[in-house]
C-alpha cells in the first residue's frame, strides 16, 4: 500500500497498470484453457480494462489524458472486433464518453494572456482533439469488419458522425481563438468591432469549405453517412452566413460589392452550386435535398443584393451624420436617402425576379419560375403598402400607373404561359 500512498503517489499509475496486467494475464490463461467459466473470463478482462483506464487517468492529465484515452478506446474497439466480443466494443464506446467529458473539463488558454499561451493550430488542445479525430476515424473503419447487426450500424454511425463533429468543433474553436487574440488586446472600439466582424465572416468561410470537402470526400468514397453529414454542416454554414451577413458592422469601411461580406456570400453561393452539382450526380439523391440546395442558392443571392443595397445607403446616411452631427428626423437629406433606399430595394428585387423568370424559361426550370412569381408578388405588396406613402403626389401617380402595368403584364404572362410556368422540368435538366 505504501506504493500508492503519500510519498509514492507518483507511482500509483504504474502500480495500477501492473495490477491490470495481472488480471489480463489471468484472462489469457483462462481463455487458452478453453474449459473455464465464460463469466469469469469476462470478469478478469473487464477488471484488466478498468484498471488500465484508471492507471492512465492517474498517470496523465489534461489533453495528454484525452489523447491517451482516445488511443486506448480505438484499441479496445479493434480488440472487440478481432475477438468478436461485443462487450469489449461497448467498453470502448464508454471510454469515448469519458474522453469527451475530459475534453470538456480540460483547462483551456487563459483569456487574459492569449499571446503567451496560445499558438494557432500547434497547441495542446489541437493535439488532444486530433487524437480523438484520428481515433474515431480509425475505429469507424475497424468496426466495418464486425458481423452485420443493428449494433454494428449504430456504432458505425456514431463513430463516423463523432469524428466529423469533433473536426468541426476544432475548426470552430481554432478560428475563434485566432481572432480572439486581437479582439481581447485592442482597446480601440473600431479595431474590436472590425476584428469581431471578421471573425463572424471567417466562420462562414471555414464551415462552408468544410461542408464542401466532406461532400467531395463522400462522393469519392461513396459514403452516404458522410454525405448526410456534409449536408448538416452546409446547413449550419447557410444559417451562420445568413445571420452574420445581415448587418455590416464596420459600416464606415463599406465599399459596394468590394467587401468581405459580399465575398463571403459569393463564396457560399459558389460552394452551394458545386454541392448541388455533386448531389445531382449521386444516384440515390433525394429530390427534396436537391430542391433545398437550389432554394438556398436563391436565398443567398437575394440576401446579397438586399444587404449590399441597404448598406450602400446606410453608409451614406452614417457618413452624413458624422460630418454634420444632424439627427435623422431633423435632416431631410437623410430621410430622402432612406426613402431612396427602400425604393431601390424594390427595384433590385424586381430585376432579380425578372432575371429568374428569364432564366427559368431559358433553362426550363419550374422552380425558378415559381420563385420569380413569389418575389414579384412580394415586390408588388411592398410597393403598394410601404413605398408609396413617402412619394410626392406626381411620383405617386406615376408609381400607381407603373404598378398597374406590372400587374397587367404579370396577369397576361400567367394566363398566356400558365402551362409552361407550372410545367415540370425536363428529365435532362434535373
Amino acid at each position: 500500500m505504501m506504493m500508492i500512498d503519500g510519498t509514492y503517489h507518483e507511482h500509483s499509475g504504474w502500480v495500477t497498470l501492473m495490477l491490470g496486467a495481472v488480471y489480463f494475464g489471468a484472462y489469457q490463461v483462462l481463455r487458452k484453457q478453453g474449459k473455464s467459466d465464460k463469466l469469469l473470463e469476462i470478469h478478469y478482462l473487464l477488471a484488466a480494462i478498468t484498471l488500465l483506464i484508471i492507471a492512465t487517468g492517474l498517470q496523465f492529465k489534461q489533453y495528454d489524458l484525452v489523447a491517451a484515452w482516445s488511443i486506448q478506446a480505438a484499441i479496445l474497439l479493434w480488440c472487440g472486433v478481432r475477438w468478436r466480443l461485443r462487450f469489449v466494443i461497448s467498453t470502448g464506446l464508454v471510454l469515448y464518453g469519458l474522453v469527451f467529458f475530459q475534453l470538456l473539463v480540460c483547462r483551456t488558454f487563459p483569456t487574459y494572456d492569449y499571446t503567451s499561451y496560445y499558438h494557432f493550430i500547434f497547441n495542446e488542445r489541437s493535439f488532444g482533439m486530433w487524437a480523438i479525430i484520428l481515433s474515431l476515424f480509425g475505429a469507424s473503419i475497424v468496426i466495418q469488419r464486425f458481423e452485420e447487426s443493428s449494433f454494428k450500424d449504430i456504432v458505425k454511425y456514431g463513430l463516423t458522425y463523432g469524428w466529423i463533429a469533433v473536426l468541426f468543433a476544432w475548426l470552430t474553436v481554432e478560428t475563434n481563438d485566432y481572432f480572439g487574440m486581437y479582439i481581447n488586446y485592442n482597446n480601440a472600439v473600431e479595431v474590436w468591432t472590425r476584428t469581431h466582424y471578421y471573425l463572424e465572416m471567417a466562420f462562414g468561410f471555414v464551415w462552408g469549405s468544410y461542408g464542401l470537402l466532406l461532400l467531395v470526400g463522400a462522393r469519392w468514397r461513396k459514403n452516404i453517412m458522410i454525405i448526410h453529414a456534409s449536408i448538416i454542416v452546409s446547413l449550419i454554414a447557410f444559417f451562420g452566413v445568413g445571420i452574420n451577413s445581415l448587418m455590416y458592422k464596420p459600416i464606415m469601411d463599406f465599399v459596394l460589392v468590394n467587401n468581405i461580406r459580399a465575398g463571403l456570400l459569393l463564396y457560399t453561393i459558389m460552394i452551394f452550386a458545386m454541392q448541388l452539382n455533386l448531389i445531382r450526380r449521386y444516384p440515390s439523391a433525394q429530390r427534396v435535398i436537391v430542391q433545398a440546395f437550389g432554394v438556398g442558392i436563391l436565398l443567398l443571392i437575394f440576401e446579397l443584393i438586399t444587404v449590399e443595397t441597404f448598406s450602400y445607403y446606410e453608409h451614406k446616411i452614417i457618413a452624413f451624420r458624422n460630418q454634420t452631427g444632424a439627427n435623422y428626423y431633423d435632416s431631410n437629406y437623410m430621410i430622402a436617402l432612406n426613402n431612396t433606399r427602400q425604393l431601390m430595394l424594390s427595384v433590385v428585387w424586381l430585376v432579380y425576379s425578372i432575371l429568374m423568370m428569364v432564366i427559368g424559361f431559358w433553362r426550363k426550370n419550374r422552380g425558378l419560375r415559381i420563385a420569380s412569381i413569389v418575389l414579384s408578388g412580394i415586390v408588388i405588396l411592398k410597393v403598394f403598402i410601404f413605398d408609396l406613402h413617402f412619394l410626392t403626389m406626381l411620383n405617386r401617380i406615376i408609381s400607381f400607373f407603373g404598378l398597374g402595368v406590372i400587374l397587367l403584364l404579370t396577369s397576361y404572362i400567367y394566363q398566356r404561359y400558365k402551362h409552361v410556368l407550372l410545367a415540370d422540368e425536363l428529365k435532362n435538366d434535373e
